[in-house]
């Protein structure tokens, strides 16, 4: 929360970076259905950086908003990175499912995290804006890795590759997501929404300006370049 120059007051960095939560919350209240957050540093994590908003009192209450927020609508995912590796974890209401993803493993060196049972272990000591992690909706991983999501209507999912040294991908990390609780438009998917057209059916005719209106802009124009540039044809005074 402070920089390490301190250029900045922690009073002064809490009171305007306080705008940027109270923004995001009004936009989530705003929004019906599935809502995503990507961020930079990760609010939830098994690794090294989860001391940073553990252990900070402004931290945990605006993780405390965000994630009371993103609870209202129901089906939300919180996507970050920072921390170089794969970690994966679900939280659950009666009512609701938050899904948290740190996918920083994209080149850079990777991050030590603890091993999978440790990662559970850790996730599940969250109990934030009512929630609960259990230790089966971990999965952590220390590679590198790319994450491909789709949304449908009624459903979607997202799967997790790891990516080795000669870039081949294998698939470690997949979740499906049910949106049917939105309710489903009645919509064929098979079919168009808009029929083709199939063009005009009347002849189109020119418009006549009626008497006394102004003169088109395309009149104007031809008149304007029937005549020399303001700066041709004159003579250069010499001083």
């Amino acid at each position: 929360m402070t920089d390490p120059a301190n250029h900045y007051s922690r009073e002064v960095e809490v009171r305007y970076s306080d705008e940027q939560i109270d923004w995001m919350v009004a936009r989530l209240k705003e929004h019906r259905g599935p809502a995503f957050i990507f961020l930079h540093n990760p609010p939830f994590s098994a690794g090294y950086h989860r001391v940073e908003w553990q252990n900070d009192a402004v931290l945990r209450e605006r993780r405390e908003r965000m994630v009371r927020a993103l609870y209202e609508a129901k089906i939300g995912i919180i996507a970050s990175g920072h921390e170089h590796a794969y970690q994966r974890a679900i939280f659950t209401w009666p009512d609701a499912v938050l899904i948290n993803l740190v996918t920083g493993g994209g080149g850079s060196p990777l991050h030590n995290i603890p091993g999978p049972a440790q990662s559970a272990a850790l996730y599940s000591e969250y109990h934030v804006a009512g929630s609960v992690v259990k230790p089966e909706n971990v999965f952590t991983s220390q590679v590198f890795n790319f994450t491909h999501l789709r949304l449908w209507f009624g459903g979607g999912g997202f799967e997790t590759y790891s990516v080795d040294e000669k870039s081949r991908a294998t698939l470690i990390d997949k979740v499906q997501i049910d949106l049917k609780r939105y309710g489903i438009p009645k919509i064929d998917q098979h079919k168009l929404i808009i029929p083709p057209s199939k063009g005009p059916t009347a002849v189109l005719r020119p418009q006549v300006a009626p008497a006394g209106a102004a003169a088109d802009s395309i009149a104007a124009s031809k008149r304007l370049l029937s005549k020399p540039a303001p700066a041709k044809g004159r003579p250069v005074k010499k001083k």
